[in-house]
């Protein structure tokens, strides 16, 4: 009997503990967690086949975003190295030895670079550092402080391939090169050889793959690289856009290209309107770029802002174009090349499908004093007309504010722009 007895509290130990065991008997486990039910299919992938369709096809509704900014050409005149050597405590010179402070010249755009996802910037004008003595126009080169300034800003994606991209030869590209790789940006438009040209540069945001890809149509000066030079000066050739821009949608979902071109627009003319039509060339890569059904499509050089368009491409979708940005800093001469602008965009992709959404045009002007110094940029909408009166370029004391804001609505669609250039009140007689 004692033996019976025994068995049996033995076999109902080992029924309690396997019990334990298995969660039947545990206090922790709730009857029902309608709260965390999401997560726990999630955690268990517990779903009939219905339920899982109808999760994953909810997932895949939502939107994945990618905000976007551009600005025109950053073109170090030897003004700027100047005044960022007397931001340093330094001397008013083209010095080589530096210190440099280029930040306070960009310190009213930086909350809203800082802010997109992605920054684009062209910096105009090599960037080969003390290796090559600082020079401003012509022929430009500047210190590696003016790189850092703008990463320090926010800016990622820089574009090196302009009509200067050989000023101070072979050399100062290779400088120029080197100092970009070793940063925490992504480089187009300077390439160390044919491999290195057609390595597509990609960046991923937010699970978006965007190619980038960069083209010139000239360089100043009938400058070549020397003889049997491995490094490549990316032309605006057909067949070379052709052939980059069909590799480039194999690897990413959004293909952008930078391509620097047009008429340069200088000296102090100043009509009735200031339009900046296209020419017949931007035309031409335009057409060309349209038929490889890119997705955007950034222009600059003119050294003055031209039109936004959405125009149809081969496939039946739309391409962004931006002719031309304008100038985002310089110390050229005349007002009309002060404005350049913020160009911004999401890039959105719901599913498959992408769009180009939230498309915005924020005017700015650079503003220098009759000294050609204390160099910084404004939003256009906040510049006082006291500003402009102290402004150094030659026509200023003939232009107003409003002016300014005219030259931007005769180039610029105003559905492109802010609410304040909606209301001629805000600019009227300013």
């Amino acid at each position: 009997m004692k033996r019976v007895e025994k068995c049996l509290c033995i076999l109902l130990i080992v029924l309690f503990l396997f019990s334990c065991s298995s969660g039947i008997l545990s206090r922790d486990t709730p009857l029902s967690c309608p709260d965390q039910k999401d997560n726990h299919i999630e955690e268990t992938g517990i779903l009939d086949s219905a339920e899982y369709e109808k999760h994953v096809e909810k997932e895949s509704e939502k939107d994945t975003k990618v905000s976007f900014l551009a600005t025109g050409d950053n073109l170090l005149h030897s003004s700027l190295i100047c005044d960022a050597s007397v931001n340093a405590g330094g001397k008013n010179t083209l010095n080589t030895e530096g210190p440099f402070d280029f930040m306070p010249i960009y310190a009213n755009i930086a909350e809203a670079v800082a802010s997109a996802d992605l920054a684009f910037i062209n910096q105009e004008t090599p960037l080969a550092g003390n290796a090559y003595p600082y020079k401003g126009y012509p022929r430009f080169n500047g210190p590696f402080a003016a790189g850092e300034a703008l990463i320090a800003t926010g800016f990622d994606i820089v574009n090196i391939a302009t009509n200067h991209m050989l000023d101070v030869s072979e050399g100062g590209l290779e400088g120029s090169i080197t100092f970009w790789e070793n940063q925490p940006v992504t480089l187009i438009g300077g390439y160390r050889n044919r491999d290195d040209f057609d390595n597509i540069r990609l960046v991923t945001c937010n699970g978006i793959s965007i190619a980038l890809l960069a083209y010139t149509t000239f360089i100043n000066y009938s400058t070549s690289l020397p003889e049997g030079s491995a490094y490549i000066v990316p032309y605006a050739k057909e067949e070379t856009i052709r052939r980059q821009t069909a590799l480039a949608h194999k690897l990413a979902d959004v293909v952008i290209v930078s391509v620097h071109w047009g008429k340069e627009y200088k000296g102090d003319s100043w009509g009735e309107t200031n339009h900046f039509p296209i020419n017949s060339s931007q035309q031409k890569i335009t057409d060309i770029l349209l038929s490889c059904n890119v997705d955007v499509l950034i222009g600059h050089h003119p050294h003055v802002i031209q039109s936004i368009e959405k125009k149809q491409r081969a496939d039946g979708k739309e391409t962004l174009v931006i002719n031309s940005l304008g100038n985002l800093v310089s110390t050229m001469e005349c007002m009309k090349n002060m404005v350049g602008g913020l160009f911004t965009f999401d890039i959105v992709r719901n599913n498959k499908e992408i769009r180009i959404e939230n498309v915005l045009f924020i005017p700015t002007i650079t503003h220098y004093n009759k000294s050609y110094r204390k160099i910084t940029l404004h939003y256009l909408e906040n510049y006082a007309h006291e500003q402009l009166k102290d402004h150094g370029a030659l026509d200023s004391s003939k232009r107003t504010k409003e002016d300014l804001v005219k030259m931007v609505l005769d180039n610029i669609d105003t559905s492109y722009l802010p609410a304040y250039y909606q209301n001629p009140a805000n600019y009227k007689n300013s």
